[in-house]
């Protein structure tokens, strides 16, 4: 479970306690291409095509997995710390350690949670949780690498 996945250089499951179940497959799938420009010559047969520099759509990904809490109070961290980190401005960056896919996403919609333990007894809870994540294409992210350590500089 530990090492898996990445949110923004954070381990999941170390961090939120957040254990994937499913959604690796969806960051194997390619974007779709969009149509390319085109021109129809008035006085030739076809159409002509720039096909110099596709482009492409964003990706819809899922994610689902279960969130897990020694007790209740554990719980409710790590859930409050999981809801905050995708209602922050910005883009998330995960990266799929397991295929080696990294991706900039927001989240689109918390499409389900449920319960999968009680809550109060003192004992683990479990809660299930689906996301749909929206891919935001960046043309420099293929080549930048994002870090979010604080690097202190010491000037002479």
């Amino acid at each position: 479970m530990k090492g898996l996945y990445k949110i923004d250089t954070q381990d999941v499951y170390e961090t939120y306690r957040f254990i994937v179940s499913k959604g690796s497959d969806t960051f194997l799938q390619p974007r779709k291409r969009k149509a390319p420009d085109q021109y129809d010559w008035k006085d030739e047969n076809g159409v002509e095509y720039d096909l110099a520099d596709p482009t492409f759509e964003p990706r819809t990904l899922q994610l689902e997995g279960t969130i897990e809490g020694s007790d209740e109070l554990d719980f409710q961290l790590k859930w409050n710390a999981f809801k905050t980190l995708w209602q922050l401005g910005g883009a998330r960056q995960i990266e799929a350690i397991e295929i080696g896919e990294t991706v900039l996403v927001f989240c689109e919609q918390f499409q389900q949670t449920e319960r999968l333990t009680r809550m109060k007894g003192g004992n683990k809870v479990y809660v299930k949780v689906a996301l749909t994540l929206k891919e935001v294409i960046d043309p420099f992210f293929d080549t930048l690498i994002i870090d979010t350590t604080t690097v202190d500089i010491i000037f002479p």
